[in-house]
């Protein structure tokens, strides 16, 4: 079973696991409640890059780690 976000490449069900992981880790590292405005654009920020290909939960965990950092600095500063 498929489903198509609005990506180019389908998200399968079986691979819906790294995504509800990274998931949950970054919001639990940013204390981020899984359901607020901002957890939900983590979850579409995943949903985009895993559907451009980069499906490694390291790599995804680094990107977004990057990405939230980045966004942090520049509410702080």
């Amino acid at each position: 079973m498929k489903f198509r976000i609005g990506g180019e490449q389908p998200i399968f069900t079986e691979e819906l696991g790294t995504l509800r992981i990274v998931f949950s880790q970054l919001c639990e590292e940013h204390e981020i409640p899984t359901t607020s405005g901002e957890a939900g654009g983590i979850a579409s920020e995943l949903v985009r890059l895993f559907q451009t290909g980069i499906k490694d939960e390291t790599v995804l965990m680094v990107l977004m780690r990057a990405k939230l950092n980045h966004r942090l600095a520049q509410s702080v500063g």
